[in-house]
């Protein structure tokens, strides 16, 4: 009786802290901590840990050396407390799929729950978004033209926010392979939350969707050709509808294209976010040539990167100073040969430790949309990244149980 009660009253806990976890998402990071402290308490299970851990110590290396690598790069950081402030952020990388996939609560009922949250959250922040656009189009669409996106939730984190939208995307074609919702539902979720990207025009968003897009039609190449043409038409219709009805995407081509011909000329002008991110590239360059082997931590990069801008100014001119603007080289530059060759090798130990559990689209599409986003951007900077990431994966993972496919 009282093995039951408490029990219970851990399963309550742990979806107590799913919901805070998933309100800290949208509105603070405080209870985002709150929320993935309180799931882990939870849904603790020594037993259960040490037999996932066993059966998939590959792709648990893979995500271990995201954590092992910053926390290396300690021994020669020189700012302690920076070190730490960046290397407790990527804790959630390997504590979310261990928690959730070894999780005694999460049947396939509780795990259909777990998608809708997932889906639905993001839809209502979509909506949210559409809602404030409507209001300010004007002053957005000049935005627009100035390198600059709309409000979105998450605190303002377009970049973390576009992951999570394709990541509904994701999760609904999951959903649907697994037959927990019907084929138009799926099918006017996609849509709209495909239509949405191309309003929000963020790189990472319209990047992570036509690549999967790509996945999905080479999946559907043999298996079904009327599925396969209709994913064609999307890949050569949806970038010339979203340039004839949203002006925010054709504002942001342009832009782009203005910043790119800017750079070219050898102007960087302030506000201009290609150029700076060029100009950051170079510094990058320069400071991973010096310090090569070992790397400078990942305590010291914010005072490496602006020694680098005030002693070239001509160089810099005036780009706006940004951090390494990619997590590899964030890796690279704090860790050396060591972050070079362990950041790909942990890539592809996590696609291929999980791949037994699903082969299919959404994970397919993840992993590379992962793999050039890692590549391109900084998600496991701020912890919310790291939690979209381990979050997604982790939904794509349990949808895949018992069922290979989508």
């Amino acid at each position: 009786m009282i093995t039951k009660l408490l029990e219970d009253n851990r399963k309550n806990g742990f979806w107590l802290s799913i919901v805070i976890l998933f309100v800290g998402l949208f509105f603070s990071k405080y209870l985002l901590s709150i929320g993935i402290i309180g799931s882990t308490i939870t849904g603790f299970d020594f037993k259960r840990i040490k037999i996932f851990v066993k059966e998939n110590r590959a792709a648990c290396y893979g995500l271990l050396i995201f954590i092992l690598v910053p926390l290396l790069s300690g021994l020669w950081s020189g700012n302690i407390p920076e070190w730490w402030h960046r290397t407790q952020m990527k804790f959630p990388l390997i504590v979310i799929p261990i928690i959730f996939l070894s999780n005694p609560f999460l049947n396939e009922r509780n795990i259909k729950r777990l998608y809708f949250i997932f889906i639905g959250s993001i839809i209502f922040g979509c909506l949210l978004s559409i809602g404030h656009y409507m209001f300010h189009f004007k002053e957005i669409h000049l935005a627009y033209s100035q390198g600059r996106v709309m409000y979105v939730p998450f605190d303002q984190d377009h970049q973390r926010f576009s992951w999570a939208v394709i990541g509904a995307i994701w999760l609904s074609l999951k959903a649907w392979e697994r037959n927990w919702i019907n084929k138009t539902p799926v099918i006017c979720i996609v849509l709209f939350l495909a239509a949405f990207i191309h309003l929000l025009a963020t790189r990472t968003a319209l990047l992570s969707l036509y690549l999967t897009l790509i996945v999905a039609a080479v999946h559907l190449f043999k298996s079904n050709k009327k599925l396969f043409l209709a994913v064609t038409f999307l890949i050569v219709g949806l970038p010339l509808l979203g340039y004839v009805f949203f002006t925010p995407f054709k504002n942001k081509i342009h832009y782009v294209l203005y910043d790119i011909n800017m750079f070219r000329s050898h102007q960087v002008v302030e506000g201009l976010s290609d150029g700076s991110r060029m100009v950051a590239l170079n510094g990058c360059k320069e400071i991973i040539s010096k310090n090569l082997i070992m790397g400078i931590g990942f305590g010291d990069i914010i005072s490496e990167v602006n020694t680098w801008y005030d002693t070239h100014p001509v160089e810099s001119g005036h780009a706006e100073r940004l951090l390494p603007p990619s997590e590899y080289l964030f890796y690279i530059m704090a860790a050396g040969i060591l972050g070079m060759l362990a950041f790909p090798l942990g890539l592809w130990l996590i696609y291929r430790g999980f791949k037994k559990y699903s082969n299919g689209i959404a994970y397919n599409s993840f992993h590379l949309a992962a793999f050039f986003l890692l590549f391109l951007e900084t998600p496991f900077e701020v912890q919310r990244g790291a939690i979209i990431y381990s979050l997604i994966l982790s939904l794509i993972l349990l949808g895949s149980h018992k069922n290979e496919g989508a």
